[in-house]
Parts: structure tokens; sequence; C-alpha cells
């Protein structure tokens, strides 16, 4: 369900030149340029990245959480698991999220999106095998702190509101637990995240010639910089708000698809074990 959800808002993220003029105005812009085709371009490669990532993803907390766990180690376990997960399921998948990110910023789009497939063989044409892991560095310092802090804020929150007796007497209401303690997790791990999100992002568009055709911002046409170096360089060139570029937006994607997504999958769970 988050995986049709977020598409429309990706458009929100910073990419121009020009200050971002709101959330609601951007979407009412690519709706007009494109409408729902528009919104949700890169659906497909944002599938199949999805679907793997997330069953990686999902897979590698519970059994990192549940074996620290056993061995007494309940209060770290969240925070160490989830951080773990995400750089296992974010180094696989690198190669997609490159692909989506330049979906999504209609950098290498005609007046016809490309397929995902031709798409991702013209990148390793013209750019060489190293663009399919171009800016994974600074997605692992983006979501491993944010998948850490995500999942040490919703157990907590959620065992917290179940000690005040939350869901007592119904397990349908631990599923809708989980959504609000995810989506209110999630949200303020998305804040805390958001510079390394904006350096993620220009680390990807990086070097590339259609950045300057589209008036994108980022440090296209230079030599490639480290995470630190970019951080660095936005700060000079934009101040701290540049850090900061699309925070709204961000979280208005990231806080109701944590809790979609986390949510639908213990309502699964519940559903599975009444079968």
């Amino acid at each position: 369900g988050s995986l049709f959800f977020a598409p429309p808002l990706w458009k929100c993220f910073p990419c121009e030149a020009t200050p971002v003029p709101g959330m609601l105005k951007t979407l009412r812009s690519t709706f007009a340029e494109g409408g729902f085709a528009g919104l949700y371009a890169g659906l497909p490669a944002t599938l199949l990245m999805g679907i793997p990532s997330n069953v990686l993803y999902f897979a590698s907390y519970e059994a990192l959480r549940d074996w620290m766990q056993r061995r007494e180690l309940e209060a770290s376990a969240p925070f160490v698991a989830g951080g773990a997960a995400r750089a296992v399921s974010v180094t696989a998948c690198s190669p997609l999220e490159v692909l989506r990110t330049r979906i999504q910023a209609r950098l290498e789009q005609g007046p016809r999106a490309r397929g995902s497939g031709s798409m991702l063989a013209r990148m390793v044409r013209e750019e060489g095998p190293a663009v399919l892991i171009r800016g994974l560095t600074s997605t692992l310092w983006r979501d491993v702190p944010f998948s850490a802090l995500y999942w040490f804020g919703t157990e907590s929150m959620r065992d917290a509101l179940m000690q005040r007796g939350c869901c007592e007497g119904s397990s349908v209401q631990f599923p809708v637990l989980t959504l609000v303690s995810s989506a209110t997790s999630g949200g303020v791990a998305a804040f805390i995240t958001t510079p390394f999100d904006v350096v993620k992002t220009r680390s990807q568009l990086d070097c590339m010639p259609a950045s300057r055709k589209h008036g994108c911002r980022g440090t296209a046409g230079r030599a490639a910089l480290g995470i630190w170096q970019t951080m660095a360089l936005i700060l000079r060139e934009e101040g701290f708000r540049g850090l900061w570029t699309g925070t709204t937006p961000r979280i208005a994607r990231v806080a109701p698809a944590c809790g979609i997504m986390l949510g639908t999958y213990e309502m699964m769970k519940y559903t599975v074990r009444l079968w």
C-alpha cells in the first residue's frame, strides 16, 4: 500500500534550481503537465525495488531482533537490528534505488517515459558500472540512522501504549496501534535525517549533463565529492536551510508510508495466524 501512496509526493523533493514553490503547488504543476501518469512516473521501478527490498528488510530485522532478544539484549535490539537490516537491503537494492531516483527526477525521460530496463542499460553504457552504486554511501548514512531511530521509536512507543492498556481485549487493535506508532516514529526520524537525504539525492544526480539542462541544483559538472564535502558545499552555497530543503514533503511521504507499511504487515500476520 505504501508503495502506491508515496510516488506523487516524490515530486516535491528538492531538485530545482529555484526555491521550492511548496508541496501542493508542485503537485498541481506535475498533474497539469502529465496528469495521473506524471504523478506516478517511476512506479514500476519503485515496485521492482520496493518488494524485494522490503522482504529482505523485514526478514533481516526480525531475525536479528529475535537473536538479540534471546541473548537478553532487548533494550538495544530494535536500534541495532533496524540499522543493520536497512544496511543489508539498501546495499542489495542500490542499482534499483539509483534508477528510481533518476526516473522521479525526470532527467532521462523524453516525451514518453522509457522502460526501466532500457534506462538502466543506458545508464551503465553512458556512465559506467559505477553508476549502479552512485550515492550508496550517502544512502547508507541516511537510511541506517533513520531505520535505527524508526524501529527504536516504534517499538518503544508501541510498548508504552500497550502498558497503558491501549490494546486490552482486542488483538485487532495491535495493528492499528502499530500504524500510529510507526507513522509518528517515521515522521520524527525523517525530520532528523533530512540533511542526509538531501546529500543522497545530490550524489545520485551528480555529474549528469541533464542536470544542468533541467536546472537541477547540486554538484553537477564538478568532480565527485564525498558526503561531508557535499554537505559542506551545500552549507556554503545555500546555507543551513539548504540541508533541510524538502523537509515537509519528506515527512508527508515517509510518516504515512511507514504507518501503512508496518500496519499492513502486522495486520497480515494477524490474519495468517487466524487461518
